[in-house]
């Protein structure tokens, strides 16, 4: 299993490489910007939906807060999350990303939350793994959708 996480790591490595010279309108600035995203979680039947919203600091850091809800058969659970993400480049089409979360619910619930992954225009895939006080950890696999975040392209004026 890890040689397994240690090829897709590399891929996406080779991935923020290729990718560094382009140039588009899916750049990444400053300001608002916001995920949509679904995860399974292992083997258990758990199934994570998440809204997370925060700020663009830059191209590569974004910093955010949302709300998850964990379903499983007959279940649901609520709680709040801190995010932080790195975007390896934020030029181009494909842009490899690492994100960490941490979860809260009633000071009884904590984990933290790493995940590689690679956005793809608006869209994003990834892989990572959960780490629990409580449970042993498990592997996940999202995806999701952004918005905002975005350079704007100011056009030359015609004279």
């Amino acid at each position: 299993m890890k040689a397994k996480i240690i090829v897709a790591m590399l891929l996406l490595l080779s991935l923020a490489t290729n990718v560094m010279g382009q140039e588009g309108k899916y750049n990444l600035g400053r300001g608002y910007r916001a995920f949509v995203e679904i995860e399974e979680m292992g083997n258990f039947g758990i199934i994570n939906l998440s809204t997370t919203h925060g700020y663009q600091f830059n191209p590569h850091i974004f910093v955010g807060a949302g709300v998850n809800c964990m379903t499983m058969i007959g279940e649901s659970l609520w709680a709040y999350s801190a995010n932080v993400r790195f975007d390896a480049t934020s030029k181009g089409k494909l842009n490899p990303f690492f994100d960490l979360k941490t979860y809260f619910q009633k000071d009884i619930f904590f984990n933290l939350h790493p995940t590689v992954g690679c956005r793809f225009n608006h869209f994003n895939v990834k892989a990572g793994y959960w780490f629990d006080k409580d449970l042993a950890g498990f592997f996940t696999v999202g995806i999701g959708f952004d918005f905002g975040g975005r350079k704007k392209k100011i056009g030359r004026a015609h004279v």
